[in-house]
C-alpha cells in the first residue's frame, strides 16, 4: 500500500506480494504516464526460479530473474506473480525512471547473473 491509512478495510502493510513468489529489492512507483487506472502503480522485483515451476521451460540458465507488475491500488497486482523482465537479478535497490526521449520507463540496477555474466543487452 502506498498510504499509511487503511484502504477498503485492509490495514497498512509493507507486504507487496506474498507469500509466494519470494520478492526481493522491490521498487514501487506511481505511474504518471498511463491513462489505464489498473496501471496506477508499477513494481519491479527479484525472485527465484523455484517459485515459478510453470515457467521452467522459459527460465533457463539464470537462477534469479527480475519481474514487473502493475496495480490499481497496491493491494492487487497483475499478473499476480509478476511478468518476466530481465534474466538475472539486482544485487542492490532497483530504480525505475521515466525516459522522456523514448517515452518509456527504464530500470537502473546493478545486475548479476549466475552462471553466466550479466549482459544488459540480453
Amino acid at each position: 500500500m502506498v498510504s499509511d491509512q487503511p484502504y477498503g478495510g485492509v490495514s497498512p502493510t509493507n507486504i507487496v506480494l506474498g507469500p509466494k513468489p519470494t520478492v526481493a529489492v522491490p521498487c514501487v512507483i506511481e505511474n504518471y504516464h498511463s491513462d489505464d487506472p489498473n496501471e496506477s502503480l508499477l513494481l519491479m522485483f527479484n525472485s527465484y526460479v523455484r517459485d515459478y515451476p510453470e515457467l521452467t521451460d522459459v527460465m533457463q540458465g539464470a537462477t534469479c530473474w527480475c519481474f514487473v507488475a502493475t496495480s490499481p491500488n497496491g493491494l492487487t497486482w497483475s499478473p499476480p506473480k509478476g511478468r518476466l523482465a530481465i534474466p538475472g537479478k539486482a544485487d542492490c535497490p532497483i530504480s525505475i525512471v521515466w525516459d522522456a526521449v523514448n517515452r518509456r520507463y527504464i530500470a537502473y540496477l546493478r545486475g548479476n547473473r549466475k552462471p553466466q555474466p550479466f549482459d544488459p543487452n540480453q
